[in-house]
């Protein structure tokens, strides 16, 4: 439940059964819908693994579709994400947390070591199947699973950062710190911040 301060000066409280719309459009409005005066949470305890699903779609259609189908659920998973590849290519990745008795043989992934691939990088592979695959993150890798590779900008400044030779060696080392990307971006790379990045 939340109380919030439309821009009229109006004072609504929304949950699941009151002011619906609201309530779901609020997790992603960073105070564009008003100002977030209280919030009633629950807070559960955590378990230590993620189970993460990878499922590759082949067209839009297909990935709209898987991914409306899990967020809609009655009972939805703790987590759903996509990464789209393409206009046409997507992974979709429902996910639920998982006590370690529930970690199934040979699927574990410390995804958060340093010489592991970009988690970016890594889903992308699943495309190159049509089945769905499962495994397990620590929590704190599931959490910090777009830090390593600054969520997919870190190739524009490292084309080469994914390399396995690279993230042996050197991947300890990232995420470099943004006084330290700052300090070495050329003319190029600024140009190209200027003309093609986008912030969420």
């Amino acid at each position: 439940e939340a109380e919030m301060i439309l821009s009229n000066g109006e004072v609504l409280t929304c949950s699941k059964t009151q002011n619906r719309e609201l309530f779901d459009a609020l997790p992603w409005s960073y105070g564009t819908l008003g100002f977030l005066a209280s919030v009633k949470i629950k807070v559960i305890p955590s378990k230590p693994f993620v189970k993460i699903s990878y499922i590759p779609c082949k067209t839009q259609e297909e990935a709209v579709k898987t991914f409306k189908k899990y967020s809609l659920m009655d009972n939805p998973p703790d987590f759903v994400e996509a990464l789209a590849y393409s206009k046409e290519e997507m992974v979709v990745m429902p996910a639920s947390f998982a006590d370690a008795s529930e970690v199934e043989s040979g699927k574990l992934n410390c995804i958060g070591r340093w010489y592991k691939p970009w988690f970016f990088k890594h889903v992308q592979s699943f495309l190159r199947g049509s089945e769905t695959k499962v495994e397990y993150l620590p929590l704190r890798d599931y959490y910090h699973r777009h830090t390593k590779s600054i969520f997919w900008e870190l190739e524009e400044i490292f084309p080469w950062g994914n390399n396995v030779v690279f993230r042996f060696l050197l991947g300890w080392a990232v995420p470099p710190k943004v006084s330290f990307l700052k300090l070495t971006q050329t003319k190029a790379i600024r140009d190209l911040y200027e003309t093609q990045h986008v912030i969420q």
